[in-house]
């Protein structure tokens, strides 16, 4: 009982120690958008809302000529439910991730005990998961809170439904069959890629099957096991093929491919797979950056490289199962089966990302566990065994609490992250707004030129940034910079209809804006007058007041405001 205990708590007790620290960071990146300014965030009698709704509250946020990409009703409801009680206060919002980090770690040690029925196997399994850099972007950035509840709710599921598989009455089977499904509904409601876990408990499954055969003993009942994941299969295409496309009109993400096609866009995906693999497996350096090279071909090194990181796996698996290693190779798909869904192989926003990595470290650390157990059965010394698992944990945490700092501020993550990766198109976006922000208008500007000499297509790389977004960037810290000169020297005067306008609604107000100050309101007047047209409020008063000072400083009379 005593070891079972300090397997269920360790895990949540490293957790905390190289977390905990993160209580007194702030908002961060998206954060100051999702909470701060409230695009994620509903009003107190309109929070429930939030499940027949996209993630973000006004339609275009960030995805202007896309349409919402994401779907997480239970991110939108936490986050509004939590700022409505206690306000727009990170420590709050810090601090639910770091118990939903703790609880996560502890379920996990959970699962790993269930699975491998090796105590000290699953510690090492647990606190590997625990240490790894990769938490970082789901427990420690506020924005990763819909991974953080996906987590915790996929790995609950999957152990309610071992235990399920497991139960000696009919009764005790269906209470775990129900709270197996029941987290996996809220794990889809989370984040997309709960949809994963069928498979993950198929493969478990197999696992415990085949080490039941060879030991003579009962394994999973597979009348159960078949009702279970029909039924989990069932939820999942409920979700993908109804829930999904009802509210955002389609299952998948609508971003464009790389290089824009599909054969580019897998030929690059695929050739980005060996360091992504190895980071998991050994993280020397974390970075934000979604940066990506854009292969030449199916005959790009790179990309015969990741065509062979997964036929060798995959090889690997079916020597493991021929070799009796059936939880090695089970650990091992779990690895493949997460990465999946966001390697690549269908288009997303970012083409790379250190958080996609979360699901897939699951099945790693199951295999540090496996390992484990597999060194202490051989004739070298146990103490050898531990202290190779035992430098792993220290090696990770190391790197987690080294990394840890970046994300205090978002001038402190990109400045160190841009740095280190200049192709981080987003990344400098957000350093740029925060020097802007910060008054320091002179770095600000040294940055956007950077940033809009970046010519990625031509220079055969990909990273993720919306034009508009980057031309509306370069005016407003050009204004502030006195150089609206220069806005106009990239971006020269044309005509344009109402619709053009509206498409670049806030690129369109800073550039009359430039347009008049430098005494050009003849041009300014036309786009003064399309953005006047379709606004309201405050934005309709101050289009007003726009169009009256042009068509003054031309010698005109005011057209009434239609």
């Amino acid at each position: 009982m005593r070891a079972r205990v300090a397997v269920l708590a360790l895990p949540a007790l490293l957790f905390l120690a190289l977390h905990g620290r993160a209580l007194g960071y702030g908002f961060v990146w998206v954060d100051q958008a999702e909470i701060v300014a409230g695009t994620i965030l509903r009003p107190p009698g309109q929070i429930l809302a939030a499940f027949g709704q996209p993630l973000q509250r006004a339609e275009g946020f960030a995805t202007v000529t896309l349409s919402q990409p994401y779907y997480r009703p239970l991110q939108v409801v936490t986050a509004s439910a939590l700022t409505a009680v206690f306000g727009a206060d990170s420590r709050v919002f810090h601090a639910v991730s770091l118990v939903l980090g703790a609880a996560t770690a502890s379920l996990f040690a959970w699962l790993a005990l269930l699975w491998l029925r090796d105590p000290a196997a699953a510690l090492v399994a647990a606190t590997v998961f625990a240490a790894h850099p990769v938490l970082l972007e789901i427990y420690v950035w506020v924005a990763g809170l819909s991974a953080a509840l996906m987590g915790v709710f996929v790995v609950a599921s999957l152990a309610c439904a071992l235990r399920a598989l497991a139960a000696t009455s009919a009764r005790e089977g269906g209470l775990w069959f129900g709270a197996s499904l029941a987290a996996l509904a809220l794990g889809l409601l989370s984040k997309e890629n709960a949809a994963a876990t069928p498979a993950l408990l198929v493969a478990l499954a197999i696992a415990q099957a085949l080490r039941a055969r060879r030991d003579g003993d009962l394994g999973p009942r597979l009348p159960a096991l078949a009702a279970l994941v029909a039924a989990q299969l069932a939820l999942v295409a409920l979700y993908l093929f109804a829930l999904r496309p009802a509210v955002l009109g389609r299952a998948l993400t609508g971003a464009p491919p790389i290089g824009g096609t599909l054969a580019t866009q897998w030929q690059s995906s695929i050739a980005a797979w060996p360091s992504l693999f190895l980071w998991l497996v050994a993280p020397l350096h974390s970075n934000t950056s979604d940066a990506v090279r854009i292969a030449t071909g199916w005959t790009d090194p790179a990309t015969l490289a990741g065509l062979a990181l997964a036929l060798g796996s995959a090889l690997v698996g079916v020597v493991l199962l021929a070799r009796g290693h059936a939880f090695a190779a089970a650990a091992l798909a779990w690895i493949w089966i997460a990465f999946l869904p966001t390697s690549g192989l269908t288009p997303l926003l970012h083409a790379r990302a250190e958080r996609n990595l979360f699901l897939s470290l699951f099945g790693a650390a199951l295999l540090a566990g496996v390992a484990f157990a597999a060194l202490r059965r051989t004739r070298a010394p146990r103490a050898l065994a531990v202290a190779i698992a035992a430098l792993a944990v220290l090696a990770l945490s190391q790197r987690t609490w080294e990394r840890s700092p970046d994300w205090r501020s978002t001038l402190a993550l990109f400045e160190r992250d841009v740095a280190n990766d200049p192709r981080h198109r987003e990344g400098r976006v957000n350093l740029i707004v925060t020097l802007a922000s910060a008054g320091r208008t002179a770095e600000a500007k040294q940055q956007v030129d950077l940033l809009a000499a970046q010519r990625p297509a031509e220079e055969g790389w990909h990273s993720y940034l919306l034009e508009p977004n980057l031309r509306e960037l370069v005016c407003l810290v050009n204004a502030e910079a006195g150089a609206d000169a220069d806005t106009l020297r990239r971006y020269p005067p044309r005509a344009l209809a109402p619709a053009q306008v509206w498409l670049e609604a806030g690129f369109h107000a800073c550039y009359a804006g430039a347009l008049e100050r430098l005494s050009r309101c003849e041009d300014a007047l036309p786009i003064y007058a399309a953005l006047r047209r379709g606004s309201r409020g405050a934005d309709a008063q101050r289009f007003d007041e726009a169009v009256a000072r042009c068509t003054a400083a031309l010698g005109r009379a005011t057209p009434p405001a239609s």
